[in-house]
């Protein structure tokens, strides 16, 4: 960073790295040999968009000539992978390619980034320069602090309630029990091909946990509306449980959601032995490694549900 935040230095060291790969690019390329358009834009994404896209939230406020530059070299990058001619219009190319204008870009990841920081804690420091300022309005300046909370607004994401970015549970993850989780199901579904799915679940269960209480759990969401809801039936007392959760959640949320509604059932009548089947493998993953990119929350609550309930045996089983 230059004394004046210009970032002058900063741009000018990345467009020499961006040329240096670009002559990677057409070393593996010509006009009846070389690498695919797939791969060259692999090549471009991995050499060349990521070293455009590091720090340019902060970056961004550089002046017009200086991130034209930049724009430049992506063209160039982009010319070279699609193999247009050199009086191509960028845009036709960008379109060509499926790549957005750096603009574009910039703004996705700087709204990407204000939604992660909305998810810390108020101790977080970057939210600090969210807080009112005498300044603003006085200037025209682009800088993330200044511009962010703008472009949220106009976007209409201001209002959204932002899920925890870190969660922090008391119990620390190694002490939490681990599921049984029997995949076993999955297979003998896919390999089935003369009986119908459910014949097959249904054997599967009698065979293997007859007397456990079978519950099978279920999200749900409308891509048009947005609406999302769980559900969980609680075969043997032909019950069910419903809810209605927040719209605009990820599949992958509901299927959680559904489980941990079968879990809090079991936390209140407490049976002896119960067997949840579920559809989403993304969710049992997630539970086996305690790892994941969204909702971690919900992993853990589940996790500790299932500890403070003494569920001594709670085998997940996968059906398709």
């Amino acid at each position: 960073m230059d004394s004046r935040l210009t970032f002058k230095i900063h741009i000018q060291k990345l467009i020499d790295k961006c040329k240096k790969s670009n002559n990677i690019l057409r070393c593996v390329t010509g006009m009846e040999w070389g690498a695919s358009r797939k791969s060259l834009l692999r090549i471009y994404s991995a050499l060349i968009r990521s070293a455009i896209d590091y720090g340019c939230i902060i970056y961004g406020s550089a002046s017009k000539s200086l991130i034209k530059k930049v724009e430049i070299v992506q063209a160039q990058s982009l010319r070279i992978c699609s193999g247009a001619f050199r009086s191509s219009p960028v845009s036709a190319i960008q379109v060509e390619v499926g790549e957005m204008p750096i603009s574009l870009r910039k703004f996705k990841l700087t709204m990407n980034y204000w939604i992660n920081v909305k998810g810390h804690s108020e101790l977080h420091p970057v939210k600090d320069i969210f807080k009112d300022c005498w300044e603003y309005g006085k200037n025209e300046i682009k800088s993330f602090g200044w511009t962010a909370t703008r472009d949220a607004t106009i976007l209409g994401i201001t209002e959204i309630s932002v899920s925890h970015s870190v969660v922090m549970q008391n119990i620390p993850s190694w002490m939490l029990p681990m599921p049984q989780v029997d995949f076993h199901l999955q297979y003998i579904v896919k390999n089935e091909k003369t009986i119908s799915k459910e014949f097959v679940v249904q054997q599967y269960l009698n065979q293997n946990y007859s007397s456990m209480l079978h519950f099978f759990t279920d999200g749900s969401k409308d891509p048009v509306s947005g609406n999302s809801s769980a559900a969980v039936y609680i075969q043997r007392l032909q019950d069910k449980i419903q809810k209605r959760i927040t719209n605009f959640v990820s599949v992958f949320t509901t299927g959680l959601i559904a489980i941990l509604l079968a879990i809090q059932w079991v936390e209140e009548v407490q049976p002896t032995r119960v067997v949840i089947c579920t559809d989403s493998l993304s969710a049992l993953n997630s539970l086996l490694s305690e790892q994941s990119t969204s909702r971690k929350d919900l992993i853990y609550e589940v996790l500790i549900n299932q500890n403070i309930n003494s569920i001594l045996i709670l085998p997940i089983s996968l059906f398709m």
